[in-house]
C-alpha cells in the first residue's frame, strides 16, 4: 500500500510505501511507512492519505533511518 504523509496543509512526503496493522472491530490501527534515502521526520502529529482514499491522524512515535513507526489516532476513514 501507498500513502503521503501530511502536516497542516503541506504534503511533506508522497508514494511511500506503508506497513499498516489494523484490528478488526476496533479503532486500532498502526504500522510503519518506510522513507527515502536522507529523509529526515521528526516524531509528533501527521495525518496519512493512503492511495485507497482513506485518511486517518497519526502520532509518529519512533524514526529510524528508512523508517517511522506511527500509531493511529481515531477512525481510518
Amino acid at each position: 500500500m501507498r500513502g503521503s504523509i501530511v502536516k497542516g496543509e503541506e504534503v511533506l512526503f508522497e508514494g511511500l510505501k506503508v506497513s499498516l496493522n489494523e484490528e478488526a472491530g476496533a479503532n486500532l490501527w498502526g504500522g510503519y511507512v518506510y522513507l527515502p534515502p536522507r529523509a529526515e521526520m521528526e516524531t509528533g502529529e501527521y495525518e496519512m492519505r493512503l492511495e485507497d482514499g482513506r485518511s486517518g491522524s497519526i502520532s509518529v512515535l519512533s524514526v529510524r533511518d528508512w523508517a517511522a513507526q506511527f500509531r493511529g489516532s481515531g477512525p481510518l476513514a
